[in-house]
């Protein structure tokens, strides 16, 4: 029962308690379903509550995608259970569950709720972006900017085995926006690289994705892969560098696509002087204005 403002503090009192002596742990199977159970209450306080005290386990977390207190009628209940989602362990179901949420109007006119919802598929971000390829939909607009924000946390902390996961699903993917995004927001996190150890089988998805890219996300994707520390598309990188610099000379195209092609090449520039060297022997007064500006702004913003 809840009392005349919708509460019942004795529930509340009573889960901070169990909390408090030890026992929502994970170690306590009776607690733990007690809350859980509390998850469905009648009183949205002690539904909150109980996703905050929720013990850091997977099945924590699957009790919450049961739950989907994100369509919760309460603001603060849908707030907390996904900030929820982002402090408890990533489990593959979430990874649709958080699509769905992202890609309805259910959280379109609410910023705090957008922003937990992204913190949580980054914390899930392998099964989320798995499930946006999967679904075979082009996401809106608004959802493709958080796909790449979620693949750049990706880039930094996802496994091997995640990773020939994602780029197999990747390379079979319908619809080419979707695997620009990933790629771009996965090798755009260069701060904070990390070493990988490529597999056979993520090195055979590489070279698959590879096969099916756009020549910019191509070049991406050789990036992303010196970023994990390996040389398994080496081989590809003078390909694409030459097939840019043949787009960048291309009188023919319009200088928007040519200087996109500066901003790709530039790229390449930051760790290779030879690549950096040819986009400033192009800088010539016979040149169209705007290219030796963009090839200009191209080098600055690679720095």
């Amino acid at each position: 029962g809840v009392d005349q403002v919708g509460l019942n503090v004795g529930a509340i009192h009573a889960i901070w308690t169990l909390h408090g002596l030890g026992q929502l742990d994970g170690r306590n199977d009776r607690a733990t379903k007690a809350v859980a159970a509390a998850l469905a209450h009648q009183s949205a306080g002690v539904r909150r509550n109980a996703v905050q005290a929720l013990p850091p386990t997977e099945s924590s977390t699957r009790a919450l995608l049961n739950a989907e207190l994100w369509h919760d009628r309460d603001p603060q209940v849908r707030l907390a259970a996904l900030l929820g989602l982002s402090d408890l362990p990533a489990v593959a179901d979430a990874g649709a569950a958080l699509f769905s949420l992202l890609s309805s109007t259910d959280a379109a006119d609410d910023p705090q709720l957008i922003d937990a919802a992204v913190s949580a598929a980054a914390k899930n971000s392998g099964a989320f972006l798995r499930a946006v390829v999967e679904s075979g939909k082009r996401p809106p607009a608004e959802t493709l900017e958080v796909v790449e924000i979620v693949a750049r946390h990706a880039g930094s902390r996802i496994s091997p085995d995640n990773a020939a996961a994602l780029f197999t699903t990747l390379s079979n993917a319908s619809d080419d926006k979707v695997v620009s995004a990933v790629i771009t927001g996965m090798a755009s996190n260069r701060g904070s690289a990390q070493t990988l150890k490529i597999s056979r089988e993520l090195g055979d998805a590489m070279d698959a994705l590879f096969a099916r890219l756009d020549l910019a996300s191509q070049g991406k994707l050789v990036l992303l892969a010196r970023h994990w520390g390996t040389a398994q598309l080496e081989s590809r990188a003078e390909e694409v560098v030459n097939a840019m610099l043949a787009r960048l000379d291309d009188d023919g195209l319009d200088i928007t696509a040519r200087v996109a092609a500066a901003d790709a090449l530039a790229e390449f520039g930051s760790a290779e002087e030879a690549v950096a060297t040819a986009l400033l022997d192009r800088i010539i007064p016979q040149a169209p204005p705007a290219l030796p500006t963009g090839i200009l702004r191209a080098l600055a913003s690679s720095e």
